[in-house]
């Protein structure tokens, strides 16, 4: 098993061709990226595009396809076969059974791509079907969007390919009004290559074709609450979200479950409960693993009176919404931020 990141799929594939793709991750531009990439190096070794695209939510011909796969001879042309995870897999028990037969017919004329927006939980890594799949040295490609300094890195490599010299300060707002879009982002890179070719980019230039569409989620904000580092950010988020429309009782509740599961976890630390630990805790509860080193970070930084203010000022946040003060939520939103990242302020002064 082999793994890289997307925006080095490239290099890999540089180095070597692989028969077995697994392409995962939550941004839709770098799964069909890499998917398109390793069509283009499938070509150099005689590959037809595709043999089957297939959606495991939808009704398959497996016999046919099995018989696609054996039916190897003098005449044969090589092949891409394309699997689709859902969302939501229906009768997944059934589909992982026909999965991992298919898998064991693979051959040297087929080629594998497994794409699927998430990443394979605890349960499918242990399914019989994936260790099939791991038996043939596949290539795990992550496509998540890149953050912070990921992101930073991402776009200066892009500009680069384009063959763009960004200054820091470009980038660096580049980054502020596209981030979580790499779509976007690739437009306005093009756009600006066209334009501004074998010229290094200023501020002033770069602002004639960029607008803000950078795309940030509830989850981001509460995650970046939780990390405390740049206050700034986490307001930009704030802003961005009441701009979009979301509805703020959603980014209050979010917010709540995270406080409320990280003050039970320091009061049982506090009371000695020796045969309680944070990992125990943080799997009864459910916790992705994913996010136990975050909540973990959480609990070690947050004091108990900076968590009970906290849990004190969203009771009043509750109330304004329930009022119809929707302002005033919003600004106790923002100054629910700034306590959270360790800016003193007294409760006594927020708006309600």
């Amino acid at each position: 098993m082999f793994y890289c990141v997307a925006g080095k799929l490239k290099k890999k594939l540089k180095k070597k061709f692989f028969s077995c793709y697994f392409l995962f991750g939550n941004d839709p531009f770098l799964l069909l990226e890499s998917e398109k990439l390793i069509y283009s190096y499938a070509k150099l070794f005689k590959f037809e595009k595709c043999l089957m695209n297939i959606d495991l939510n939808k009704k398959i011909d497996w016999d046919k396809l099995y018989n696609l796969c054996l039916s190897k001879d003098l005449f044969s042309f090589k092949q891409i076969i394309l699997i689709v995870f859902p969302d939501i897999l229906n009768d997944f028990n059934i589909i992982y059974e026909k999965l991992y037969f298919l898998i064991s017919l693979l051959h040297c004329d087929l080629l594998l791509i497994i794409k699927k927006n998430k990443q394979l939980n605890t349960l499918q890594k242990t399914n019989k079907w994936f260790k099939e799949f791991l038996k043939q040295d596949p290539l795990l490609v992550n496509c998540n969007t890149p953050l912070n300094k990921d992101f930073y890195e991402w776009t200066k490599y892009r500009a680069k390919k384009m063959k763009l010299t960004l200054t820091n300060v470009v980038c660096q707002f580049l980054c502020n009004c596209y981030e979580g879009n790499l779509l976007a982002l690739s437009q306005t890179l093009k756009m600006l290559s066209l334009m501004f070719s074998n010229e290094i980019l200023t501020l002033s230039k770069v602002k004639t074709v960029t607008n803000d569409l950078s795309y940030f989620n509830v989850y981001k904000w509460v995650d970046e609450l939780l990390i405390g580092n740049d206050i700034n950010y986490v307001c930009r988020i704030l802003h961005k979200l009441k701009l979009e429309g979301f509805e703020p009782i959603i980014l209050l509740r979010c917010i709540q479950r995270e406080i409320l599961l990280i003050l039970n976890i320091k009061y049982k630390f506090n009371n000695k409960n020796k045969n309680c630990s944070i990992q125990s805790i943080l799997e009864k509860n459910k916790i992705w693993k994913v996010r136990q080193k975050l909540i973990e970070f959480a609990v070690n930084r947050f004091t108990i009176p900076t968590l009970k203010k906290s849990i004190k000022l969203m009771m009043k946040i509750e109330l304004l919404f329930k009022m119809h003060c929707y302002d005033f939520v919003w600004m106790n939103l923002h100054y629910l931020s700034l306590l959270l990242c360790s800016k003193t302020i007294k409760i006594d002064n927020f708006y309600y």
